[in-house]
């Protein structure tokens, strides 16, 4: 980490208004626990792009901090503006549902990985996400449908049929 934060430092010194690597830099800061100093970063890289590639990485990043200090409702807000300014990004999508489902909303969860997945219906990520909200929630037949699909993509994903056992389990299925 240490040292993809030198090269970031020299790559904007010689390009101070590059947003994706300001967001880069945010990014590699986060995870070197530095979050005063991401946060900062990852706010100057939206100063400069909210959309296209390096705008959805500013985002996708901001959003994120947020989220590793456990600060959801931020999160949304953050991950919900980048989708205004970029609409069906999957991994806008992605980060928001899993705020909501963070902070304990489950029925907006399931909203966004379903629009993420309108977006990009072989997300295995994605449905398995939506079907564990699903069996959470007690609505097996949609967690059995979603995990059926997983393993019409996946057919040798492990999990995809333990989990989708433990769902014919709870829906006393066993055949």
């Amino acid at each position: 980490t240490k040292d993809a934060i030198l090269d970031l430092d020299h790559s904007l010194q010689l390009a101070p208004k590059s947003g994706m690597a300001l967001a880069t830099r945010a990014l590699a800061l986060q995870q070197d626990g530095q979050y005063e100093k991401a946060s900062a970063d990852a706010d100057s890289a939206l100063s400069i792009t909210q959309e296209g590639l390096d705008g959805v990485m500013a985002w996708l990043v901001r959003g994120t901090i947020y989220e590793a200090q456990e600060k959801y409702s931020d999160a949304i807000r953050i991950f919900t503006q980048g989708l205004v300014k970029n609409p069906n990004n999957s991994q806008l999508l992605m980060g928001r549902a899993e705020c909501w489902n963070k902070s304990g909303n489950a029925q907006n969860a399931i909203k966004d990985y379903s629009e993420l997945l309108r977006v990009e219906p072989r997300n295995v990520a994605g449905l398995e996400n939506r079907a564990a909200l699903f069996n959470q929630t007690e609505q097996l037949d949609l967690a059995r449908a979603d995990y059926d699909e997983i393993l019409h993509i996946a057919p040798n994903y492990a999990y995809g049929h333990a989990n989708r056992a433990a769902v014919y389990g709870k829906m006393r299925k066993w055949d």
